[in-house]
């Protein structure tokens, strides 16, 4: 989905948990490890071609500073920006419940 944003993730590893995955993710795509982080809903999505489950995380907290390591684009996006961008559909409801979170 090439040009669209993304949330960081992936898919889960035979043998690891999705916590695990979401750490080895985390790691790979951003350089930072995880500290504390806790489920929040599952969204699950059909294509054309495939369909996707996923499972959305909150990261409460984090070690290491967030960088590109894939070459992507990455934003701290204040939440009332979320909706202006280029999501995949599967990412729609994830966009629509941060929406609904409180404004600092």
């Amino acid at each position: 989905m090439a040009g669209l944003w993304e949330f960081p993730g992936g898919k889960v590893e035979d043998g690891e948990t999705v916590l695990e995955a979401l750490a080895r993710e985390l790691r790979e795509e951003l350089g930072i490890e995880p500290t504390s982080a806790e489920p929040l809903f599952c969204v699950r999505h059909t294509y054309p071609e495939w369909e996707v489950v996923l499972d959305i995380w909150c990261v409460r907290s984090f070690r290491g500073e967030p960088a590109a390591l894939e070459g992507q684009k990455v934003a701290w996006v204040p939440l009332t920006e979320v909706k202006t961008l280029e999501f995949p559909a599967a990412n729609q409801p994830i966009v629509d419940w941060l929406s609904t979170l409180p404004r600092p």
